[in-house]
């Protein structure tokens, strides 16, 4: 998979099939965003490109109440490609960006992509204020016969409400991470540096880690966590 970190830095992309969104944490929803893009792109004959945001735009307009993130950018990555999509584009969450206005934002994509088709979640919003939404994005791209698949969210299994980061958030920080995995549709994990500690270790049976974990993650109430 290739990644770029700006429009302007795409190449060999025209008229790839694009899925648009935050795609926090990568749950079940955003890989059926992405599935959808990767199917309509074989009918195609054409490459898949994600396009998404390194962090939630609170991380600039107001730090303090950024949601807990569920990976980090190259988990993100990770879990991106392995979906299967061909070209991921992470754009520096920034007060540039989080000024610039939906039509901006549209104009971006077609000069630098000029899709064939683009699939996002019902939910999606973009642009200055988040005045963009689906309908805002097809009336757009409906000039340039670009058609905007927005996907009805895809519900929690048992439940009538929709899977979202927001949920998942709530379950890992009460440790029901059973119920989280099957939301993601992997395990949870977390990623970050050994450093030295107690050497508790030594004295339990059985050797432990102490990792350095990067700041504003979700992480698992205390407890004792089968881990591989």
């Amino acid at each position: 998979m290739e990644i770029f970190h700006s429009f302007q830095e795409i190449t060999g992309f025209t008229g790839a099939v694009v899925a648009l969104g935050t795609f926090d944490g990568v749950h079940r929803g955003h890989q059926m965003v992405m599935k959808t893009a990767i199917k309509r792109a074989a009918a195609c004959g054409v490459k898949t490109m994600v396009v998404t945001f390194t962090a939630h735009p609170l991380s600039v307009l107001c730090p303090e109440k950024e949601p807990l993130r569920l990976a980090t950018i190259g988990q993100k990555a990770e879990y991106i490609e392995a979906v299967g999509i061909d070209g991921l584009v992470l754009l520096p969450m920034s007060q540039t960006l989080l000024q610039e206005s939906p039509e901006e934002f549209c104009q971006n994509l077609l000069t630098y992509i000029h899709p064939s088709a683009i699939v996002v979640g019902s939910n999606f919003t973009y642009g200055a204020k988040a005045a963009g939404n689906t309908e805002t994005m097809k009336f757009f791209m409906s000039q340039y016969g670009i058609p905007v698949v927005a996907l009805t969210l895809l519900e929690r299994p048992g439940r009538t409400t929709p899977i979202s980061s927001t949920v998942i958030r709530r379950l890992i920080q009460m440790g029901h991470m059973e119920t989280a995995e099957n939301l993601l549709g992997r395990p949870f994990a977390l990623t970050g540096t050994i450093v030295p500690g107690d050497r508790r270790g030594r004295t339990i049976g059985f050797a432990t880690a102490n990792m350095l974990i990067p700041i504003n993650m979700a992480i698992p109430p205390d407890g004792v966590y089968i881990t591989e």
